[in-house]
């Protein structure tokens, strides 16, 4: 990033610190990072991987947090070897604190929670940094950073004690140095200055991998990005192609190697072989991209509870911008536009393609702040252009259609991570009714949530009322009992 901190990333990581401080989650999410993080603390006790069988036993089905290794009977974190060690520092803290690391820890939140808001804050830097390599305004990139965290699902995930906070830094870093490797082979002679840039582009895409193995589909097109300048700028002598090739060779593909061959013994190591990710163990996962692609990709941009339009409202603005950032920016544009494809499409096969148990199209989230970068442009014209009625019009669409989304997002984040999973593979799981159905399925979580905190107040839930003549008095009572239950607040300072 910047050799020198400017003003406008300053106030943008201030903003980012005092909201994430503020509205830190009072609980610990339960799932996959859980069984991660089991593993960690195994590992910081043990000084070695691994979880206890007894352990590993009581989280769900065979496979489904867990891999039991068939050759050495040892069980692992099914997930991403990076995923347990990026834990190390904050739960060694917890040890150094408390005297001891158990399992579980009631009071693990205010590490997970010190975690979430170091690597927040990178991410934001890595953000408000990207926006500058295509604006040169300061206030214009700090709006586009702080718009893309807090008007959309991001702002959840930056909370939750989950992986996507990691890949989506990971994937915005990598993107980051590789747009500054493109930029300088294409306006400096001097190769030197893109060694150490190179080498952290790997480095954001070794963690990418290591964090999450599908990420390899994308490793080749990072490559033809960083390569492709050097060839096309170089070619024309032989030496320089000399030149240019043990550059590459030297600071790029050898590092990407050792990377990608490091996964390779890491899953050897756990799962019995090079090639074995460890999601096919779990029965419900032995054929994890045998999914509907049509119902997963629709699903992506228009499904009301998952889909991107609805999660990431940034990205309808960015829309209208796509065509004058191809004309500015073609060749960052084929990286982003390349890589998101990719993971799109993979994910539209992926048979659990909404990732359950969540808040939005987590499997994307990685790649949309990326997709929204046209929005800057947005901003721009909105500061530079004399205000008009086109421009007041349009500033005010802006403003409600991302206030509207951040009211939702406020309302998300008050509430428990799982309240509309609860609501609706829970309570209201055996509800036939079609009015139920419609209430849960055709309204955002967001909004859901308000009419919980609004039943909380005193007035009706909707699917409640729908209910109400097949339920008794008794069942009436209980159901709202539980209803009230769910709507705690999900603040640690305002409980």
């Amino acid at each position: 990033m910047f050799k020198k901190i400017e003003k406008g990333l300053l106030i943008t990581l201030v903003i980012v610190l005092v909201v994430g401080f503020l509205t830190m989650p009072a609980q610990e999410c339960p799932g996959d990072a859980l069984a991660a993080r089991i593993e960690t603390v195994s590992l910081i006790n043990s000084k070695r991987f691994g979880v206890p069988g007894e352990v590993a036993s009581q989280f769900g089905d065979r496979g489904q947090f867990f891999y039991n290794n068939e050759k050495t009977g040892a069980w692992y974190s099914k997930y991403g070897i990076l995923n347990s060690l990026i834990y190390v520092p904050a739960l060694t803290l917890e040890k150094y604190i408390t005297g001891k690391l158990e399992f579980s820890n009631p009071s693990r939140i205010i590490v997970l929670n010190i975690h979430n808001l170091v690597l927040s804050l990178f991410f934001a830097g890595f953000l408000y940094s990207t926006a500058r390599l295509f604006v040169t305004s300061q206030l214009t990139s700090a709006i586009f950073t702080v718009a893309v965290i807090y008007t959309t699902f991001c702002w959840n995930h930056l909370r939750v004690n989950n992986f996507e906070i990691h890949q989506t830094l990971f994937m915005t870093g990598a993107t980051y140095y590789a747009i500054r490797v493109m930029r300088s082979i294409r306006v400096n002679d001097n190769l030197r200055s893109t060694r150490l840039t190179m080498l952290l582009t790997v480095l954001f895409l070794v963690a990418l991998i290591l964090s999450k193995s599908v990420y390899v589909l994308i490793l080749p097109l990072f490559a033809i990005a960083v390569a492709w300048p050097m060839i096309s700028k170089y070619c024309h002598s032989d030496k320089n192609q000399s030149k240019i090739f043990r550059k590459f060779i030297l600071w790029f593909f050898i590092p990407l190697s050792v990377g990608f061959l490091i996964l390779l013994l890491v899953n050897d190591l756990r799962f019995g072989s090079p090639l074995n990710n460890g999601y096919t163990q779990w029965v419900r996962e032995r054929e994890p991209f045998s999914g509907d692609f049509l119902h997963g990709f629709w699903g992506f941009l228009f499904n009301t509870q998952f889909g991107i339009f609805t999660c990431f409202p940034v990205l309808l603005i960015a829309l209208f911008y796509w065509r004058e950032f191809i004309a500015r920016f073609g060749v960052e544009c084929a990286l982003i536009l390349a890589v998101s494809a990719v993971i799109l499409i993979t994910y539209s096969f992926y048979i659990r393609w909404s990732g359950p148990w969540c808040y939005g199209p987590r499997y994307l989230l990685p790649v949309l702040p990326l997709l929204a970068l046209p929005f800057l442009l947005t901003i721009e014209n909105l500061i530079k252009s004399p205000f008009n009625f086109n421009k007041g019009i349009s500033l005010a669409g802006i403003v409600t259609l991302l206030g509207i989304s951040l009211y939702m997002q406020v309302m998300v984040n008050s509430m428990p991570f799982f309240v509309w999973w609860n609501l609706r593979e829970g309570l209201f799981a055996n509800a036939n009714r079609l009015e139920v159905n419609e209430y849960l399925d055709g309204l955002p979580f967001g909004l859901i949530n308000a009419d919980l905190k609004a039943f909380k107040n005193g007035k009706k839930f909707p699917p409640l009322e729908a209910l109400r003549n097949e339920l008794t008095e008794d069942q009436y009572t209980r159901f709202g009992e539980l209803l009230r239950g769910m709507s705690v607040s999900n603040y640690y300072w305002f409980r």
